[in-house]
């Protein structure tokens, strides 16, 4: 039989490409697992301002990437019903960016969130996983709640005053890596209701591994008392839903034996909540038993932001502006009628996602969210009697907090894990198909496999460098102006690192009575308060045109903040020239100066 040598001809066997199945899953776990636990001192906030969010984004590159290098593989786009619906209600949403009262540059970072998460639902589908391997997306999950539950009760009951950690132990008020405690509750109870899930999903064959169904039994042992004792109300309603949720289905699929085991292990940590909470408060004052008073800014805040949609509801006020919008629509309202609330001053956002998209971009990204919410429940509906009420369970937690905060600002692993459980419920009863594509767009998803992890690796190490050089600034007594030569990337952090050049000129110029000082920071100031009218930002104002002896500025700033701000008092706000100011140390603002112009120089 004769050979025929095809090699380097159109004939030649195309090379079996390896799937990166295990690639993609290490990068996974090591987000789950490291990234997200990543600490650095900072001021705190949300976003990129918390430091475990940008390791958080550099690992989820990575997985980005991965994903697509194996989409480019397959060179077939596999997709559902699902994909299709998913992306045109992010397209919708999407749409209001183009509306001339919208601000790009403030809503960039939530639309890069938005189609990431698109994106990373798509790549989910490019992989042919075994049974197995989909249980490990949420076994993930589980594994990164139990570090966190362990960090949040050494927290509660071991740091002391003046930890690194910078945790308050006067309050004690347990958040692991989220600095938020209701962020801290709703991924708590979301890893308990995923591990109930999986319980009753664990075959018998892997009974014998320890970490296959005993750690799910310790999880509710280790998670109820954080969460009874972070008293979040956020996080007890979600635990107490969606637990009722899962209880039918573990009792249908979990065996007889399994079933007292887990409910034992609910009990045992309700118990335990009790002795946690003793040990951490033994005078009994702990945060949980005074939980009684159930007011809360958003029973005036939910009815104002409603309002503003029902004002405008075909255009929204614009995106990226509702922080503006809402100060001065409210101060408006205010000054027609007394009794109508004053606005909550710094709120960036109305504690809840439906207002937040109703009121930047009106009702079309409403629609695009309720898109999204009837094709995820007709998908949970297609599932098998039985196991409908779990799989929803899988979302209460993380939904019900996005009703009343916003998680998905807060912390990226929130919205990753969302993302996660929409692929689960998905791949439980879609049919994919498939659509090839060319070799050009081929070649264009390799080079974009690379540009994605080498891009978001760089931005977000420069932010943590940044982060780190602003807080050694703010924390440093005498203050050192050399240290902000040492910022890498002052776009990542731009507001911040603003707000610490231009306010230290201002104090500099301010004791020096040095106009050139006091001008910057004007210039600044009148362009910032435009997208953030802050009480600080219109404070320092003040004090500055006070300083130029510009008193008619002064008071027109001065009734501008009052008028934005009722409930703050701005008549004590007063500049002292040097000789009359109290300054137990002029020495070092006068070298902080020199150094100033020096530099200027």
């Amino acid at each position: 039989m004769a050979t025929i040598h095809v090699s380097g001809t159109k004939l030649s066997p195309e090379k079996v490409q390896v799937p990166l199945n295990r690639k993609f899953l290490i990068a996974l776990a090591t987000l789950f697992v490291l990234a997200m636990h990543f600490f650095m001192p900072n001021p705190g906030g949300s976003g990129l301002s918390l430091s475990f969010n940008a390791t958080t984004w550099i690992a989820f590159s990575f997985a980005l990437g991965i994903g697509c290098y194996q989409l480019a593989n397959n060179r077939a786009l596999r997709y559902s019903k699902l994909t299709i619906g998913l992306f045109i209600s992010a397209l919708i949403m999407t749409v209001p960016i183009l509306y001339p009262n919208a601000n790009s540059s403030l809503a960039a970072n939530k639309l890069i969130g938005l189609w990431c998460g698109v994106l990373f639902f798509i790549v989910l589908q490019q992989f042919h996983f075994s049974n197995k391997h989909r249980q490990r997306l949420l076994w993930f999950i589980v594994l990164a709640v139990v570090i966190e539950a362990i960090f949040g009760l050494t927290q509660y009951l071991y740091l002391k005053p003046g930890n690194p950690f910078g945790y308050d132990t006067v309050a004690n008020r347990p958040y692991g890596i989220f600095q938020q405690p209701n962020v801290m509750a709703s991924f708590l109870a979301t890893g308990l209701v995923i591990a109930s899930y999986l319980l009753a999903r664990q075959p018998y064959k892997y009974d014998r591994k320890l970490s296959d169904v005993y750690l799910l039994y310790a999880v509710p042992v280790l998670t109820l008392p954080l969460i009874v004792a972070l008293a979040s109300r956020t996080g007890w309603l979600a635990s107490v839903i969606a637990v009722l949720l899962v209880i039918p289905y573990m009792y249908r699929f979990a065996t007889k034996g399994r079933f007292i085991r887990w409910v034992t292990s609910l009990v045992t940590g309700l118990a335990l909540s009790v002795v946690v909470m003793y040990l951490a408060f033994p005078d009994g004052s702990g945060l949980a038993a005074e939980k009684v008073n159930m007011e809360s800014p958003r029973a005036y805040t939910f009815p104002q932001t409603l309002d503003m949609v029902i004002e405008k509801p075909f255009t929204g006020y614009g995106y990226g502006k509702f922080e503006s919008e809402y100060m001065l629509y409210t101060a408006r309202q205010h000054a027609l009628n007394e009794n109508y609330p004053a606005g909550l001053p710094a709120m960036d956002h109305p504690h809840n996602e439906l207002l937040y998209w109703g009121v930047e971009g009106g009702l079309l990204p409403i629609l695009g969210i309720f898109l999204a919410m009837a094709l995820v429940l007709y998908r949970i509906y297609q599932a098998k009697r039985g196991t409908r009420l779990a799989l929803l369970a899988l979302f209460i937690p993380i939904v019900l907090h996005s009703q009343l905060e916003y998680p998905f600002y807060h912390s990226l692993v929130h919205w990753l894990i969302f993302v996660i459980l929409l692929y689960w419920v998905d791949q439980r009863v879609s049919r994919y198909r498939q659509v090839g594509f060319s070799n050009v767009t081929k070649s264009l998803l390799r080079v974009f496999s690379l540009v994605i992890p080498v891009t978001f690796t760089f931005y977000m190490v420069s932010a943590l460098h940044t982060n780190y050089v602003l807080t050694k600034f703010e924390t440093t007594r005498p203050t050192n102006p050399d240290i902000l030569n040492q910022v890498s990337n002052p776009v990542v952090w731009k507001d911040r690192f603003d707000w610490d050049v231009y306010s230290t000129f201002l104090n500099i110029g301010l004791y020096q009575q040095d106009a050139t000082l006091i001008q910057p920071y004007i210039d600044w100031s009148l362009k910032i308060i435009k997208d953030r009218p802050r009480p600080a930002f219109y404070n320092n104002l003040i004090l500055a045109y006070q300083g130029l002896d510009d008193s008619s500025k002064a008071e027109q700033i001065r009734a501008e903040a009052q008028f934005l701000f009722p409930k703050i008092d701005f008549s004590d706000v007063n500049y002292q020239p040097p000789s009359q100011a109290i300054s137990a140390s002029p020495a070092p603002l006068q070298e902080l100066s020199n150094k100033y112009k020096k530099a200027k120089g």
